[in-house]
């Protein structure tokens, strides 16, 4: 599914890095680590979508230290939204996600989110 922006992020809370990348794998299929930024913190990796490569960052540790940051960088997706990407990995994963909550008019300086807990959906103010 192409979007007009590049890149889906989301937050993933307290979820081992193995069951992130296994998560994706399931919906990218194999995923290839590309290079380790720093020990603890960063991962760069490559999938492929509808035959185009998508890099992904992974980053540990941000916020309060409990969230792992997933960034999918590529305008070819197969979520349209942040928050659809979210949903999938809050049911996949059984953990606490949150994203870009995308709603219209808000700034994309906000400290809005759009947390996801199992069925529970709410905007909050992201304090950290």
């Amino acid at each position: 599914m192409a979007r007009s922006q590049q890149g889906i992020e989301i937050y993933v809370r307290d979820c081992s890095l193995d069951r992130i990348q296994d998560w994706i794998q399931t919906v990218l299929g194999a995923i290839t680590p590309v290079d380790q930024v720093n020990e603890m913190s960063m991962r760069i990796h490559e999938a492929y979508h509808a035959g185009q490569p998508i890099p992904i960052v992974i980053t540990s540790g941000v916020a309060d230290g409990s969230f792992t940051s997933v960034w999918f960088n590529a305008l070819d997706m197969p979520w349209a939204t942040d928050a659809a990407c979210a949903r999938q990995a809050a049911r996949a994963l059984g953990c606490e996600v949150r994203c870009n909550p995308g709603l219209l008019g808000s700034s994309p300086y906000s400290d809005e989110c759009l947390r996801i807990v199992g069925d529970r959906e709410e905007v909050v103010v992201w304090d950290c």
